[in-house]
């Protein structure tokens, strides 16, 4: 019994803690972003999110689809696959910089990628799960994943922008207009 009950304590420790690093890492990025905004230095063209949950913008309902209300339903007035009913922090973060909100990766339609992607996933860890997410709930999108899908981003979106820019097509142009500059990626 005392095992049980320490392994929630614990459970709820950590959960914590990642409160605290995400709640520093954000207040971290506004006071420097105010700081250097005084100065008209910070303008981000782009911005690519990793987490779980509080930023997921509906990737792990886009891999996993299981989507019921309210998922959304409050700001966006219909189920758009988040864990919570109306925006997250990293859409007040994206609204700051003038920006849209982020779509996710893993939703291949109706998804605008020129000023970032967000890879966070609902119960997404930060090391490899050692079971499966039928088991313990826990997403297989844990931050290594999501790191290797941003980098996979990054190379196809590196190929498909060197093709098109030396393509003499028409729609050219179009499609272009629509990806995120490469330069954009390694800021």
């Amino acid at each position: 019994m005392w095992a049980m009950v320490s392994m929630a304590i614990e459970r709820k420790v950590v959960h914590l803690e990642k409160w605290i690093v995400c709640a520093a890492a954000v207040v971290g990025l506004m006071i420097f972003c105010q700081v250097e905004s005084s100065q008209g230095k910070c303008a981000f063209p782009a911005i690519f999110n990793f987490g779980d949950s509080n930023s997921d913008t509906g990737g792990f309902y886009a891999a996993f689809p299981a989507e019921n209300p309210p998922y959304g339903m409050t700001f966006f007035h219909k189920p758009v696959g988040r864990a919570s009913d109306g925006r997250l922090v990293v859409d007040f973060i994206a609204q700051a910089f003038g920006l849209p909100f982020l779509s996710p990766y893993l939703q291949s339609l109706g998804s605008d990628f020129r000023h970032g992607a967000n890879y966070a996933s609902d119960a997404g860890t930060v090391l490899k799960p050692n079971t499966s997410q039928y088991v313990t709930g826990i997403s297989p999108f844990y931050l290594g994943v999501q790191y290797s899908e941003m980098l996979d981003f990054k190379g196809k979106n590196w190929s498909i922008y060197q093709t098109l820019r030396y393509s003499v097509k028409h729609s050219t142009h179009l499609i272009l207009g629509r990806m995120i500059s490469p330069q954009n990626l390694v800021k």
